[in-house]
């Protein structure tokens, strides 16, 4: 019978780490605090970023933005309820998202210096949710620059966590999201028009 401890790997010790993850022998020996990471042996939660502060089409933003939510909820049978957010409002529920989606506007400031700053402040809350999440959360950020204001603070407060990164112009990349991290990718179906009719 294959245990946990046989699946696990051994990575410095963060901040929040439960008190039974530490890796004692493991500690002792590098002379600093080490827990067990375990394999995928809890449900990974996605997260899809919409990127309202690089310029791009609003509808193409809030059409991927669905699309991902949509193709993430529908493989949640293995993994945990998919969250939609832009760093400033988080949505779970099909009507709160499509609300959302409908709402999307680029809202970048102009200052240089000012749009760094809201990247860095939408970064911290997106690390809360991940945090919340625990280790298995899973960042998509729909953004038309994957080196953008956002993806960069992104990486830098999330270092550890993967970031998957769709372009909202083509949908390469949205029907792959799963294929990434395990083989049970789920179908991808484009949002219904409907609901993402911009008016």
């Amino acid at each position: 019978v294959e245990t946990l401890l046989d699946t696990a790997q051994v990575r410095p010790y963060e901040p929040g780490d439960p008190l039974r993850s530490i890796a004692w022998r493991q500690s002792a020996h590098h002379g600093t605090f080490m827990s067990f990471e375990t394999r995928q042996q809890h449900a990974q939660t996605p997260i899809v970023v919409a990127d309202t502060l690089s310029p791009t089409d609003a509808d193409a933003l809030a059409a991927h933005t669905y699309t991902c939510w949509l193709t993430l909820r529908r493989g949640v049978a293995h993994r945990g309820t998919p969250i939609v957010t832009d760093g400033v409002q988080c949505h779970t529920t099909t009507d709160d998202v499509i609300r959302f989606v409908a709402a999307l506007e680029v809202d970048a400031p102009n200052d240089p210096a000012a749009l760094s700053q809201t990247a860095e402040a939408r970064a911290h809350e997106i690390w809360r949710r991940v945090r919340q999440a625990g280790s298995g959360a899973l960042l998509v950020l729909i953004t038309p620059d994957a080196t953008g204001p956002l993806a960069r603070a992104l990486r830098a407060a999330l270092p550890r966590t993967p970031l998957v990164t769709v372009a909202p112009n083509g949908d390469a990349g949205v029907r792959d999201i799963w294929t990434a991290h395990d083989d049970g990718a789920p179908r991808s179906e484009e949002a219904p028009n409907r609901y993402l009719q911009r008016r």
